[in-house]
């Protein structure tokens, strides 16, 4: 079932076009044109952060930082990227928003890491 990012109601199987909101190269469903103005204007509120996280296959460290940047994501609305990049001389390296961020990348517990993500995106632990 489809549903309005902003407000989660029930949409149509034949959602129309007008009503879906681009941000950073990925559409989003909207139920109105009040809902698409908020998430064009308010992307990183509603739809949460870009974060991308580019690793290398085996690398544990990479493992670990995947699996809690995937936890971030269950937990919180992120618009989470994995990419594979076999030719890293660091890894992983995190993006923040299109920004390298070496700091964030080194956050290895989740209540930390989302603590930081409240800094840095004010609103972002939601309700609860």
């Amino acid at each position: 079932m489809l549903e309005c990012v902003l407000c989660q109601k029930a949409l149509s199987g034949s959602h129309p076009e007008e009503l879906w909101a681009e941000v950073g190269g990925e559409r989003y469903p909207v139920c109105d044109k009040e809902c698409l103005g908020l998430v064009k204007d308010n992307p990183v509120e509603i739809l949460g952060p870009r974060v991308t996280l580019r690793y290398r296959e085996g690398c544990e460290r990479c493992a670990e930082r995947i699996a809690l940047w995937r936890e971030v994501a269950d937990r919180r609305p992120i618009r989470l990227r994995l990419e594979q990049a076999p030719k890293l001389v660091n890894c992983p390296e995190l993006r923040l928003e299109g920004e390298v961020d070496p700091f964030t990348g080194e956050i290895t517990t989740l209540n930390e890491l989302l603590s930081w993500l409240f800094v840095q995106y004010p609103g972002f632990m939601g309700c609860c």
